[in-house]
């Protein structure tokens, strides 16, 4: 009867999109295998060897021999089968976030091939990540206020935060997003009060006739072979006496 319900030898990578589900049916199959394994009362006896104990090193060895290389090297340390079973149990089933799980629920669409019923089975499937519970009308309506409060909502990145949270009460959502908000609006001032504080001032312009004459009296003034006047081409004298000084030739 064993050589029928022996198992496949588990080797399913945990970050592997369908490990969680693999690993919920392997154990089952595994435990249905041990069921017939186990000694019976009159084989232990015999023995002189208590059934816990030997019971458990049986169950111990066995799992080894039904895991691949890879997946041993996770219990590897471990001394018993609970130990084993347990490290395993944390390494396949991640903990459930119920609000993404309700968000998948309210938005899943019926796709173009499938039927009532295939539809129908989908929305069951979904409905057990969500532990729905009894609750009183007013939880229940604040649940509903949270999942649509954090799926309308606008920004990507609060709603990003939001989801990292396994639960979530419709005021701790409130809040976490007020404060992220609050946050997100600081940080763009900040940011523009900083870009102004190190801005680059404008040059003064300065006009091109007053410019040049800036240099022709530099000019003038460092050169002292030239003292004839730009103007009038006589002696240098004050601009403003310059009989040729904004007359048009």
């Amino acid at each position: 009867m064993d050589r029928y319900l022996r198992p496949e030898k588990f080797d399913i990578d945990p970050s592997d999109s369908s490990s969680t589900r693999a690993w919920i049916h392997w154990p089952k199959t595994f435990e249905n295998f041990t069921l017939v394994q186990k000694p019976t009362a009159s084989e232990t006896d015999a023995q002189s060897v208590r059934p816990p104990e030997k019971w458990d090193s049986i169950k111990f060895q066995l799992l080894v021999n039904h895991i691949s290389p890879n997946i041993h090297t996770y219990i590897s340390e471990a001394t018993n089968y609970e130990e084993a079973i347990t490290i395993l149990q944390k390494l396949y089933v991640k903990p459930k976030n119920l609000i993404f799980a309700r968000h998948m629920l309210a938005t899943r669409k019926q796709r173009p091939e499938e039927s009532i019923d295939t539809y129908l089975q989908a929305l069951k499937l979904l409905s057990k990540d969500c532990d729905f519970v009894a609750v009183d009308a007013e939880t229940n309506k604040n649940d509903s206020v949270r999942d649509a409060f954090i799926s309308g909502i606008s920004s990507h990145k609060i709603r990003q935060r939001l989801l990292e949270n396994l639960t979530l009460t419709l005021d701790q959502a409130y809040n976490q997003a007020l404060s992220l908000e609050t946050a997100e609006i600081n940080s763009q001032n900040f940011n523009t009060v900083s870009l102004n504080a190190v801005a680059p001032k404008e040059p003064t312009l300065v006009s091109s006739k007053s410019h040049t004459l800036h240099n022709e009296t530099c000019s003038s003034v460092n050169n002292p072979r030239r003292q004839k006047c730009f103007f009038c081409g006589g002696q240098i004298h004050p601009l403003k006496n310059c009989p040729a000084f904004e007359k048009t030739c």
